[in-house]
């Protein structure tokens, strides 16, 4: 990290960023600014999209679900030039045939000096609703609108540019509580996950100093460093991002790059943590990460076994924010762990590992030097023997979170979220059984959202998530107005079936929508 480098960068207060945005019609805009004082205008030409024209109701856009699914989700610009915009609106006519149907519409940035809001009419064009930033995540540019609808008919979608800049964006509509994230594999997941939290860090227009102050790096292919990691990571607001043992996925490294866009010129902090030890991130990986513009500290947590590892993290976390509650998993039992780590993160609170029948020395000496009076046991008898939660309970006040199986242990933990924690009841972030490193890079989901995990077999939706949400009575959730969201699903086809997705997506029709 060259810090000669930004101090003159900041003393002469020239910003210049080139962008090139591929979208459905190129267009490629430059924008120039002042490092930590603001920006100037953008320097951009974004030519038509192929929805255009689409700036009134008569020309709109007809989103047409069987010809375009249940999800529509679309690149497009507010064409210009400069502070020239040549469209001010873009227009989407959504019909409904049944009285309660989701309208979840989401905006992320893509390129240029803007942003948006998000305005829902009647058929006569009578105001229903206005969205101006997302309700959950720490964005000043997406948006985020949830609609049951209260009659069938015609709606009309208005997306609004603030200012005058032409600009790019990403538009998707989802009929339904359920909208998927995933990339071609882990890696690209787990930066799909990133940006869906953190789309604005190259957006200028309000100035400097968007992201998050934490990344967190773990071996994709390590589920004991992933689970410790995520907790890591949500706890702190951050994300987590995946890695090869001795090289750097190119998806993690861009989105790395990404992230850290605007924190760079605001010269702002941000703590990269690398988890496990050199048998699970190479030195040469870690060099790489060290040398990455933006990035301020790189930090190792790690042992010499996944139990000791665990315990670097909880010092970390216990330096940075303190606990008197911990989670404790077997360090075998990843399908706990993947329940564990976003209650754990939301409760501030690290996970520790453990054998069935006895505690590793290192967790034990954790557990009584931090004063650990709240220990919460996930997991049955079978991965945690009775006997060593008796111990547990005995010295730390131990209590068991455990089902018939991982299923029902990932609804009672999630439930111990909603009752004990206050996570949101009418939200859950959808996740494969199975396939773990897609569900521990969306931990970091739950702090902004509240939204637990639930794991689900790949073929068909699990009877226990079903239950999760019949208990909480509703399904998608409001904050104010019409600001809210649905639910995700993490990861693709290969883990989550489409059948699995739509039967979730259409959870609404038989559970009420919030």
């Amino acid at each position: 990290m060259n810090y000669s480098l930004r101090s003159k960068v900041s003393i002469l207060m020239v910003l210049v960023l080139v962008m090139v945005a591929v979208l459905p019609l190129a267009a490629v805009s430059a924008k120039g600014g002042v490092s930590g004082q603001g920006v100037t205008a953008q320097i951009a030409r974004f030519d038509q999209d192929r929805f255009e024209p689409d700036d009134t109701t008569q020309t709109a856009m007809v989103y047409n679900p069987t010809v375009h699914g249940n999800t529509f989700s679309s690149k497009r610009t507010f064409h210009g030039t400069n502070n020239l915009e040549e469209d001010e609106v873009d227009f989407v006519k959504i019909t409904i045939t049944e009285t309660g149907t989701p309208i979840w519409v989401e905006t992320m940035y893509v390129a240029g000096w803007s942003d948006t809001y998000l305005r829902l009419y009647d058929e006569d064009m009578v105001l229903l609703g206005t969205v101006d930033d997302h309700a959950y995540f720490d964005s000043t540019y997406s948006e985020s609108l949830w609609y049951p609808a209260t009659f069938p008919g015609t709606y009309y979608l208005g997306i609004e540019g603030i200012s005058d800049y032409p600009f790019a964006y990403e538009l998707h509509i989802t009929l339904g509580n359920a909208r998927r994230i995933s990339g071609p594999n882990r890696f690209a997941t787990a930066a799909a996950i990133s940006r869906l939290q953190w789309d604005n860090t190259e957006n200028s227009y309000y100035g400097t100093g968007y992201g998050p102050n934490t990344i967190v790096i773990a071996n994709g292919h390590s589920p004991a460093d992933m689970s410790a990691g995520a907790t890591l990571a949500g706890s702190r607001g951050g994300v987590l991002l995946l890695t090869h043992r001795d090289s750097l996925p190119w998806e993690t490294k861009a989105e790395i790059t990404r992230i850290t866009e605007s924190l760079f010129w605001d010269e702002d902090e941000l703590d990269l943590y690398v988890i496990g030890g050199r048998s699970a991130v190479s030195e040469d990986v870690f060099s790489k990460l060290q040398e990455m513009r933006g990035v301020t500290s790189v930090k190792r947590l790690g042992g010499i076994n996944r139990f000791h590892t665990a315990v670097a993290i909880a010092d970390e976390m216990a330096s940075l924010i303190g606990t008197q509650t911990a989670y404790i998993v077997n360090g075998n039992a990843y399908p706990d762990a993947l329940s564990a780590a976003p209650v754990a993160g939301w409760d501030s609170s690290p996970i520790l590992m453990t054998n069935k029948d006895s505690v590793p020395t290192t967790t034990v000496t954790w557990l009584r030097d931090n004063g650990i009076t709240n220990l919460m046991v996930v997991g049955g008898s079978g991965v945690i023997s009775d006997a060593l939660l008796d111990q547990l309970d005995a010295e730390f006040g131990a209590t068991r979170i455990t089902g018939e199986n991982r299923f029902e242990t990932s609804k009672n933990v999630a439930l111990h979220g909603v009752n004990d924690l206050g996570m949101t009841d009418s939200l859950a972030t959808i996740v494969s059984g199975n396939a773990f490193a897609d569900g521990f890079a969306a931990a970091s989901l739950a702090y902004w959202a509240g939204a637990p995990i639930l794991l689900t077999p790949s073929g068909s939706l699990h009877p226990q998530v079903n239950a999760y949400f019949a208990e909480s009575g509703s399904v998608g959730h409001n904050t104010w107005g019409l600001d809210g969201t649905g639910c995700y699903v993490i990861g693709g086809t290969g883990v989550i079936s489409a059948y699995t997705y739509e039967q979730f997506r259409d959870l609404w029709k038989t559970v009420n929508v919030d």
